[in-house]
């Protein structure tokens, strides 16, 4: 697992993991995978059980499908939340740095146009 050190940006030099190219595809195999296991499989598992009258298995089907969807969504959650917040603060980081720049060339017109004694 590679991670960056942002310690410019945090002051507790706290460690923030920013997967690189190669494992953003697993990660997103690993959630669409873990979709299709608790969306489709447990469901249709629970539709057959209904089919066949057999009410007590159809519920332990339909409960593991909806905590899955519930696991799910709080996983997207919880990575939106993390990555979310930290691409505000970089922005504002960006901004700050941006609208440095941009005084910093204000004034060096300004000092272009003062007559040097």
């Amino acid at each position: 697992m590679q991670s960056l050190r942002f310690s410019s940006i945090y002051t507790s030099t706290r460690t923030i993991y920013i997967p690189n190219a190669a494992i953003v595809p697993y990660i997103y195999w690993a959630l669409f995978a873990i979709n299709i296991i608790f969306f489709e499989t447990f469901g249709i598992l629970a539709i057959k059980a209904r089919f066949a009258k057999r009410a007590e298995i159809e519920l332990v089907f339909w409960r593991i499908h909806w905590m899955g969807i519930i696991l799910e969504q709080l996983v997207l959650m919880s990575m939106l939340l993390y990555y979310g917040r930290m691409l505000v603060h970089l922005a504002r980081e960006c901004v700050m740095l941006s609208a440095a720049e941009d005084e910093k060339s204000k004034y060096e017109n300004f000092a272009n146009k003062v007559p040097k004694m």
